[in-house]
């Protein structure tokens, strides 16, 4: 469900549904899907689809340009798994793009929210060394996703590191090309998530092997329950917001749901709705729905 890329990103389809991130269980498939199956347990994203995750069902091609859809990670349970699409391939992009290489000194700026987060790890895993840049009450938390240094943006100014390091990488979009410039080494790099990114096959493949093997772990600050999603939001639009945050379709959600849609709308329920949409070529999934940062 529910929380990064909309701080940051705008996406110029009008969702009927929010929510660009969900793991669940496949419920039905069209007759020309190919890679799923009833009971699969599934994780991906909605990206440029007109509904989105914030549901109880999730009507979506098996594949398509924008997005993406696969077999979730083993170890991981679905609150995790769909706290991991946007942010960590938002993070593996930026990283490939900077062209990271092993012993380098990379500062995240903004490491204890979603994007960040990821950052964070994948680059330990990449090999460098990362110093953090957060508030000084989320230190413990990115010094356990494994950052070497950390800076309270409150107290010390990042910039006046003088050419301290390799890549700068804005998980926020709140520090300037000009101030990553002054810590920036000569021929160094700065990313930030104000770029353009593209969702890759590949990189969440790699980000669910890396969860499988342990080396990768989706942080949760809360989880809420789908009636409780404008809390959520306002969690997250706080600005006090670590990590990710959940929203989760527990059973007694769906029934007390399936009876208020039941009351409004008696003639076509929701799910017939979307079951419709691409009868042939569509898994169709239910279970934990978020959206990242």
């Amino acid at each position: 469900m529910v929380d990064g890329p909309f701080d940051v990103w705008t996406f110029q389809t009008q969702k009927t549904i929010l929510g660009h991130e969900f793991s669940g269980t496949v419920k039905k498939v069209g007759k020309r899907v190919k890679h799923f199956q009833v009971e699969d347990q599934v994780f991906g994203t909605t990206t440029m689809l007109k509904a989105g995750a914030h549901a109880e069902y999730v009507c979506i091609p098996e594949q398509w340009k924008h997005g993406v859809l696969l077999h979730k990670p083993a170890k991981l349970d679905h609150r995790q798994s769909a706290a991991l699409p946007i942010g960590g391939m938002t993070a593996l992009y930026l990283l490939e793009k900077a062209r990271l290489k092993p012993g380098q000194e990379v500062l995240v700026y903004g490491a204890s929210g979603s994007v960040g987060s990821y950052a964070v790890q994948i680059a330990k895993i990449l090999g460098a060394r990362v110093t953090a840049v957060c508030s000084a009450p989320n230190k413990e938390m990115v010094v356990q996703l494994g950052a070497d240094d950390v800076i309270d943006y409150h107290t010390e100014d990042y910039s006046k590191r003088k050419r301290s390091f390799d890549l700068v990488f804005d998980a926020v979009g709140k520090t300037t090309k000009s101030d990553a410039k002054r810590a920036l080494k000569r021929r160094g790099s700065f990313v930030t998530v104000e770029m353009m990114t593209k969702e890759k096959t590949e990189h969440l493949k790699q980000l669910s092997s890396w969860a499988d093997e342990g080396m990768l772990t989706a942080y949760i600050d809360r989880t809420y329950t789908l009636e409780e999603i404008v809390a959520a939001h306002r969690h997250v639009d706080s600005g006090r917001k670590k990590g990710n945050i959940v929203i989760e379709i527990q059973p007694e959600s769906h029934d007390k749901l399936k009876r208020m849609k039941e009351e409004k709308e008696q003639d076509e329920p929701i799910e017939n709705a979307l079951l419709g949409i691409y009868e042939s070529e569509v898994v169709y999934s239910e279970g934990t729905k978020e959206s990242s940062s």
